[in-house]
């Protein structure tokens, strides 16, 4: 029996061989599901590398500027730059153990009152002690913050002690 076509298709072997090839090529321009992960899948990774380079780009700082501030910091005498044995005291005082009018950059005695322990009687540290900062940490308290610089030491004879009072030695010039 000879091969009557159905279709509208090719009838022999060399047409329908000539057709996969049609195909195939056809099919070679397209991009698979997988082919169109790949590209998407580069494209972000290049996107995210354009990105960390403007954020390291835009972070690190430029040589010009690590200079300048260098220089200025070598030009401070000491505002702001710690020594070594150098250290920032947090003292916790009530409202009426200081002076109303201290500010921040006044030179303050520190007088500690008796230890924990109750062998030592009130005294005035002989350390020089600035004022950096004064908050109030309740409003209703009247418990305020005092930040000093001073030697490591003082913060040690602050912690020891009992109730602290802070006494204005030297205003600072407004």
């Amino acid at each position: 029996m000879p091969d009557i076509p159905v279709s509208p298709g090719p009838s022999s072997g060399n047409d329908r061989l000539q057709a996969l090839r049609q195909n195939s090529q056809a099919l070679a321009g397209v991009s698979t599901p997988r082919r169109i992960r790949i590209d998407l899948l580069l494209g972000a990774i290049g996107v995210l590398l354009v990105i960390a380079f403007l954020f390291v780009a835009i972070g690190s700082p430029s040589p010009e500027m690590t200079t300048t501030t260098s220089i200025v910091a070598q030009q401070e005498e000491n505002g702001g730059l710690m020594k070594i044995g150098d250290a920032l005291i947090a003292i916790s005082v009530e409202e009426g153990a200081f002076p109303p009018d201290v500010s921040v950059g006044d030179q303050v005695r520190i007088i500690v009152t008796s230890n924990t322990d109750g062998t030592d009687v009130a005294r005035g540290l002989d350390a020089e002690t600035i004022v950096q900062s004064i908050r109030e940490t309740s409003a209703v308290g009247g418990r305020f913050v005092v930040t000093v610089s001073g030697i490591e030491s003082v913060a040690e004879e602050v912690a020891a002690s009992g109730p602290v009072h802070l006494a204005v030695i030297r205003k600072v010039q407004q």
